[in-house]
C-alpha cells in the first residue's frame, strides 16, 4: 500500500488508528460474515481500490482483505477498512529489536 493515503483517526501512544476507504469492482467481493466485517476480497490476485468509482488507484486489496460496505452506486461498492498501526518516526534504533508498547485493543 506505498503510497495510499489513510485518514488517522486515532492515536494511542506509538498507535495510530487509520482508515482505508474507496471503490472497488462489486464482482470483485462477496459477502461475508468474518470477524464483523460485510465483505470479502475474491478476486484472484486481488482488485484494485479506487478514489472514485473508474477513478485513480489508491491501493490493491489482496484475496480475502475483509472489509466493511458503505454504499453501492451501479458496479461499483465503496467500502472502508479501519485498523492500528504502529506509528514510525524516523530512524530509531532501540538495540533490542522489540516493538515499543502494545497495540491499542479494538474499540
Amino acid at each position: 500500500m506505498q503510497g495510499t493515503s489513510l485518514a488517522v483517526v486515532g492515536r494511542q501512544g506509538d498507535w495510530v488508528e487509520v482508515t482505508l476507504q474507496g471503490w472497488i469492482w462489486s464482482r470483485s467481493v462477496a459477502a461475508t460474515d468474518r470477524n464483523g466485517f460485510s465483505l470479502i476480497v475474491t478476486a484472484t490476485g486481488g482488485e484494485n481500490l479506487r478514489d472514485e468509482p473508474g477513478g485513480r488507484i489508491s491501493a490493491r486489496l489482496l484475496q480475502g482483505f475483509l472489509l466493511h460496505q458503505v454504499e453501492s452506486r451501479g458496479q461499483w461498492t465503496r467500502v472502508r477498512r479501519t485498523g492500528w498501526m504502529q506509528q514510525w518516526r524516523g530512524r530509531r534504533q532501540t538495540g533490542s529489536g522489540r516493538r515499543r508498547g502494545s497495540r491499542p485493543h479494538h474499540r
